[in-house]
């Protein structure tokens, strides 16, 4: 049987928006013991467990989605954008 399996992580673009990241996979388990081992945030897709990742930036506005964009620029923590600055 085959199972879609989904990992979610979240980092920060460099215009300081979060970014959310979905992480999908293929397997053809039945348990929880066949779940792929998925990489972190950030890191490239991973080819052995055919892999695909999907990144999206969300700007509000009156607590509605204004606008959806995919980042090109992305990290796990803002330290590293502060440092930029």
């Amino acid at each position: 049987m085959l199972h879609h399996h989904v990992h979610v992580n979240h980092g920060f673009s460099r215009f300081g928006l979060e970014v959310l990241e979905l992480r999908l996979s293929k397997s053809m388990c039945l348990d929880e013991e066949g779940i792929p081992d998925f990489r972190t945030f950030g890191q490239e897709a991973n080819a052995a467990i055919d892999e695909r990742v999907f990144r999206f930036t969300f700007a509000f506005r009156d607590g509605k989605i204004s606008s959806i964009q995919q980042p090109t620029e992305y990290t796990a923590s803002v330290e590293k954008f502060v440092s930029w600055n």
